[in-house]
């Protein structure tokens, strides 16, 4: 049997739920990270409660958009995206593919695919076209999901 993971899942209608799915295997030209930190503003709590914030919004979804984490395997001819096993990266959550509009943590239900394809889960699958931001390691995870300062700053404020 493959080896399992967990993921918050938001249903659409106010409540969530932790499930269990396979570790995927990467895409030819993607890849799969092992998440280290997620960031949580108030984009995230709309879309708790069903807000569907971006056309084409699925539910139900893995969420989370502020994605940090380490590139666990890499798919064949996945160079596109400059990085190697084991780098530590930042998410860009829009796919540069479009149109239509690709947004990691919304537009992806859980029944597509391998379903991981938000940060709020211990692995994501990448896309090809995905962009990939190398970051250092002196600078904790959780500080690093502010690699998006401007919207957060909105949404706190």
């Amino acid at each position: 049997m493959a080896e399992a993971c967990r993921a918050a899942v938001f249903n659409g209608d106010g409540t969530y739920e932790v499930r269990e799915f396979a570790v995927p295997d990467p895409p030819d030209g993607g890849a799969v990270l092992r998440v280290e930190a997620v960031g949580l503003c108030g984009s995230d709590v709309a879309q708790r409660a069903g807000v569907r914030l971006v056309p084409d919004a699925a539910f139900p979804v893995v969420p989370g958009h502020e994605i940090v984490g380490r590139v666990w395997k890499l798919g064949r001819d996945a160079h596109a995206l400059g990085v190697v096993e084991g780098d530590r990266v930042a998410v860009d959550e829009v796919l540069a593919t479009g149109p239509p509009l690709k947004v990691y943590g919304y537009t992806f239900p859980v029944d597509e695919g391998a379903g991981l394809y938000g940060g709020f889960g211990e692995y994501m699958v990448v896309l090809p076209g995905t962009r990939l931001h190398v970051l250092s390691d002196s600078v904790p995870s959780e500080e690093a999901t502010l690699f998006e300062p401007l919207a957060s700053a909105v949404n706190w404020a």
